[in-house]
């Protein structure tokens, strides 16, 4: 079954952080590209992320308050994750060895992710 998917704006209100938006939808002429922002209390950017695109971030500083706001309740039950180190993607990420949680660190890879019918749907909004 395809995660139903979820829209998010996303800043950073205290330090910086560097934001990865990935296209997760697989008829998408930019599927598997990604694309990243650098958000901070200082440049006071935000990104608006709709349905369909994968995200995470990166702490710059070592604190850093990050703020979500979601188009539907948080249901961690629905959360679909990817390996960040996936080589199909190719993350420029800036740390070699970042601390990472285990649910990131143990993801599946986006292949198992399209096999297993998690990516998004194709007919979600654009």
């Amino acid at each position: 079954m395809a995660n139903a998917g979820q829209a998010k704006w996303v800043s950073c209100l205290k330090g910086e952080i560097e934001d990865y938006v990935v296209d997760l939808r697989p008829h998408s002429p930019t599927f598997k590209k990604w694309k990243s922002v650098r958000l901070s209390a200082t440049n006071s950017k935000s990104i608006i992320l709709q349905s369909g695109v994968g995200h995470a971030f990166e702490a710059l500083e070592d604190e850093c308050i990050v703020f979500y706001s979601l188009t539907s309740a948080y249901d961690p039950s629905s959360e679909m994750t990817i390996s960040p180190f996936d080589p199909q993607l190719n993350i420029g990420w800036h740390f070699e060895a970042p601390g990472i949680s285990d649910r990131d660190r143990f993801a599946p890879t986006l292949e198992e992710q399209l096999s297993r019918g998690f990516l998004p749907s194709d007919n979600l909004p654009l």
